[in-house]
């Protein structure tokens, strides 16, 4: 069956998509390494990319795919475990010019109680943080997050929903402290989340509620 495309979220501002069939499906070329073992069995469409143990197992490209303040990440994941302590990463992103900061998202057990934590830190200033409490299981979810720069909003989603919000205010850039690079199936540091990830992609602006829904509950069918 031929593909169905949603153009609103596949346009200029989509820096990159990522079907996880393998490392070279993207847009722009913008091809994945793999760190560790990949592997890919089905996802939530067609095959996904699989990281199958805490650890170094990750993908990830190193460039700025987005160049300017304004920037969002969504894709589908499922854990192959529930986490039961530490701090797991899904994905992120970080950039050194010409402003500096990490954008990422973790789920975390923090005291008996399981949460999502989404994080915009800004190197040698501070950290703006949402925290959710969940308990995704094993089936398959969906997350995003997005930031209007300096002086807006930073927004976290879960399964097409706003899940947490943030006016970060005055907190501006940093400068230096990470490299240029996106990945998904760890955090930033290379602490990975352990299952199967599908269908992310990256954008220079933010997205509209509706377009963040419609990816994360196949409203108009299969994107990829």
């Amino acid at each position: 069956m031929e593909a169905i495309y949603i153009p609103s979220v596949l346009d200029s501002h989509c820096k990159a998509y990522y079907r996880c069939n393998n490392l070279n499906d993207s847009k722009n070329s913008n091809t994945l390494t793999a760190t560790g073992t990949i592997t890919y069995p089905g996802g939530k469409y067609g095959k996904g990319i699989y990281n199958g143990a805490v650890g170094n197992n990750y993908v990830s490209v190193a460039t700025d795919l987005v160049g300017t303040s304004d920037e969002a990440f969504a894709g589908h994941f499922r854990l192959n475990s529930e986490i039961a302590s530490g701090v797991w990463g899904f994905g992120g992103m970080g950039k050194t010019s010409p402003n500096s900061y990490v954008l990422a998202a973790y789920y975390e057990y923090n005291g008996g109680t399981r949460r999502l934590h989404f994080n915009r830190s800004l190197p040698g200033v501070g950290n703006s943080d949402m925290y959710y409490n969940v308990d995704l299981g094993t089936k398959m979810h969906h997350i995003a997050l997005m930031t209007l720069g300096v002086g807006g909003m930073m927004y976290g989603y879960l399964d097409g929903k706003v899940v947490a919000s943030l006016y970060i205010g005055g907190l501006g850039f940093g400068s230096g402290g990470f490299a240029d690079v996106f990945g998904f199936g760890a955090d930033l540091g290379g602490n990975a989340t352990p299952g199967i990830y599908d269908d992310w992609l990256v954008w220079d602006n933010c997205r509209t509620d509706a377009e963040i829904a419609a990816l994360a509950l196949d409203k108009y069918g299969s994107m990829f």
